[in-house]
């Protein structure tokens, strides 16, 4: 989420409805269309896949056929780059202050709490302290470079 909270700053979403995002479901900042938008990216992005015909018929009242192609290929596209980021082991990039102060309060944080530290992903605490990286849980470390 580090990347896409910033990116849906920018593109207008207000802090306060991001720090609702796991609430979606009472909170009346979100619409019962992205409520039910919500409901099917984490349907379809579960595995086994969870979207049944009654939450399908859901999407359709409120969202085009269109529309609804495109959410699938967002929820796909992030699902892929989860995996492989996940497998590779990949760290996030620094992600500007606003991003992060979005990102600490959608996982109930104080955005005073993060102020300066580096959000990353995939390498321990010790690794972004600038000590030696050990590897992650199942024992795999990120790919080395080959030299040439």
């Amino acid at each position: 989420m580090a990347h896409t909270a910033g990116a849906s700053l920018r593109l207008g979403v207000s802090e306060d409805k991001l720090a609702a995002i796991w609430e979606y479901r009472t909170s009346p900042l979100y619409s019962e269309a992205e409520r039910t938008a919500l409901d099917f990216a984490i349907a379809a992005a579960s595995q086994p896949n969870a979207v049944t015909d009654d939450l399908f018929g859901r999407m359709k009242q409120h969202w085009t056929e269109n529309q609804i192609v495109e959410i699938v290929g967002v929820i796909a596209l992030f699902g892929w780059l989860n995996r492989f980021n996940d497998t590779m082991a990949t760290p996030l990039a620094r992600i500007s202050c606003r991003s992060r102060t979005a990102l600490a309060i959608s996982v109930g944080l104080r955005p005073d709490s993060t102020s300066s530290r580096r959000i990353t992903r995939g390498r321990p605490a010790s690794a972004r302290a600038g000590q030696a990286h050990r590897p992650r849980a199942g024992g795999r470390s990120p790919p080395q470079p080959t030299p040439y």
